[in-house]
């Protein structure tokens, strides 16, 4: 059992089904626990969803949030045509995957979405924690995916580097230092992050 611990939010307001998310959660999560990290998945409030609900659980500002957009949410990012995902913010520790492009490739390659996503999401994880854009010439933080890294994410084969893992590791202890602060609300009390599309 990893010692190692992070929550990430995950804000599906691209409505991908919870067969599929569940499933890519499960892939990345995989991963993520061959470097020692374990990773607990918590659904977002999409903006729609929180009208009119109360904020019920607090939030570390040092936990990540992913979400899952097509390219229009984007509106107006530079993208490349090719990307599956990209980095939000860094500081803020906000990531997006966009499941329209996405589903457009596992169509191509024949294969299941939820696979793609899986390593889409483990990927652009893998940033926010590396805290860089770069890209390795092979394994997980590769620039570009071909049908034969997902066979060997499928097998449990397409890792992080033993570089990349120890950073990873000491990203997590960073951001999972008890003594940071919270982010509060007006009224003083800790609040989950939205979505904002």
């Amino acid at each position: 059992m990893p010692k190692l611990h992070l929550t990430v939010y995950v804000f599906n307001s691209a409505h991908v089904g919870s067969r599929d998310l569940t499933k890519a959660e499960d892939q990345a999560a995989d991963v993520f626990e061959k470097v020692g990290i374990k990773i607990t998945w918590v659904a977002g409030l999409t903006a729609r969803e929180a009208m009119g609900h109360s904020a019920g659980e607090a939030w570390n500002p040092a936990n990540l949030d992913l979400r899952i957009w097509t390219r229009p949410m984007a509106r107006g990012t530079a993208i490349p045509s090719n990307a599956l995902g990209y980095c939000l913010s860094m500081e803020r520790g906000e990531a997006v995957v966009l499941s329209d492009v996405i589903q457009n490739l596992a169509a191509i390659w024949g294969t299941n979405a939820a696979d793609i996503l899986g390593l889409s999401m483990t990927h652009e994880i893998g940033h926010l924690l590396l805290r860089t854009g770069r890209h390795s010439a092979a394994g997980m933080m590769e620039h570009r995916y071909l049908q034969k890294d997902l066979a060997s994410a499928e097998r449990g084969s397409l890792l992080f580097t033993q570089e990349e893992s120890n950073a990873l590791q000491n990203e997590v202890r960073r951001r999972t230092d008890t003594s940071g602060p919270k982010c509060l609300n007006a009224a003083g009390e800790s609040t989950p992050p939205q979505d904002q599309p």
